[in-house]
């Protein structure tokens, strides 16, 4: 069990899916769009390591670890933008 949470952990510390959802964010004011885009970035990122020859499959547990994780990582910003703009509207 513990090697599997290590893998999902390593796999989603990745600086190219952090900054990716980061960008998703800052351009997307709609949840559903942000968590779509997410999704859709995890396929496409899959997609291509499975053509350039990394994976042997394309749908196995390492392309859900990157679903799940790019999810987190989008709504976990995607909140984050939201407070900041609550909280500054609340503050005028």
């Amino acid at each position: 069990m513990s090697y599997e949470i290590g893998h999902f952990v390593g796999m989603n510390l990745d600086p190219l899916v952090i900054i990716a959802c980061l960008l998703i964010v800052k351009f997307q004011n709609v949840y559903l769009r942000v968590v779509l885009y997410a999704i859709a970035y995890a396929v496409i990122m899959r997609s291509i390591s499975f053509y350039l020859g990394v994976g042997e499959n394309l749908i196995d547990k390492e392309l859900i670890y990157k679903l799940i994780g790019a999810i987190l990582y989008a709504s976990i910003f995607f909140s984050i933008k939201k407070y900041r703009l609550n909280k500054a509207k609340d503050s005028e």
